[in-house]
């Protein structure tokens, strides 16, 4: 039985700069000798540069830990043979949001030990809108299939969280 090529995604929250991919692959094929992660930007230029070891030693699952912040991706899986050749390939979007998620959750924190601070607009309102963002870029990959949308969203809440002192 031929290799039928799959693979899932999952943000490993809290450690907020790995992930886990792991080869849902049924059947198998003798040819296969390594598989290979591609993680395009929203650019479509390659993450990291070059591709992510993923060897048939490390068993069905592997846990990058390169993120240094939040990203939308478009994820490549190739299964190759001994000289480098793709014999399968798959592929989905995954947005990364682990960073914002903590940064969010920093401000629950001091929401709950300053519940004065709901009453001040501004503030809620730059955490709602933060809130508002995470989901947005979320949904824009569950939803749209949208790399380009998720990125954008990622980027407006990163720049909430960079200059956070004039929000919150």
């Amino acid at each position: 039985m031929s290799l039928v090529p799959s693979f899932s995604v999952s943000n490993n929250t809290p450690t907020t700069s790995s992930f886990t991919v792991t080869d849902t692959s049924t059947g198998s094929d003798g040819a296969i000798a390594n598989r290979l992660i591609y993680l395009y930007l929203s650019d479509n230029s390659l993450f990291t540069g070059s591709a992510v070891q993923f060897p048939l030693s490390a068993g069905s699952s592997i846990t990058p830990n390169i993120l240094d912040k939040d990203y939308a991706v478009n994820i490549v899986l190739n299964w190759v043979d001994g000289s480098g050749n793709v014999l399968y390939t798959s592929s989905q979007l995954f947005v990364f949001t682990g960073y914002l998620e903590w940064f969010f959750y920093s401000l629950t924190q001091t929401a709950a030990a300053q519940p004065s601070l709901l009453s001040d607009t501004n503030w809620f309102g730059s955490w709602s809108k933060l809130r508002t963002l995470i989901d947005s870029a979320n949904q824009a990959i569950t939803i749209g299939s949208s790399i380009f949308n998720a990125q954008n969203m990622i980027l407006l809440a990163q720049y909430i969280q960079t200059n956070q002192q004039f929000a919150f």
